[in-house]
């Protein structure tokens, strides 16, 4: 029996609304056309963020210790 699956996962930031400085990270998981979203629990300052390419500035501690793949 063959199975067509498929699946999806993308990290994104939003804005939190009481805080401008920080960004909320979130995953958006999809399977088979099925989507959730999930916070994943971090925030991250906006100062550090690069939009453009969707990754973390710099390699400070804090920078590398924020997103932890075990979190997930």
């Amino acid at each position: 029996m063959h199975n067509n699956s498929t699946l999806a996962v993308l990290i994104f930031t939003r804005d939190i609304n009481d805080n401008p400085e920080k960004l909320t990270i979130y995953a958006r998981i999809t399977v088979n056309g099925k989507r959730v979203e999930i916070n994943i629990g971090n925030s991250y300052p906006v100062a550090l963020w690069n939009a453009k390419i969707s990754k973390a500035l710099g390699r400070t501690l804090e920078t590398k210790g924020t997103i932890s793949v075990n979190k997930l």
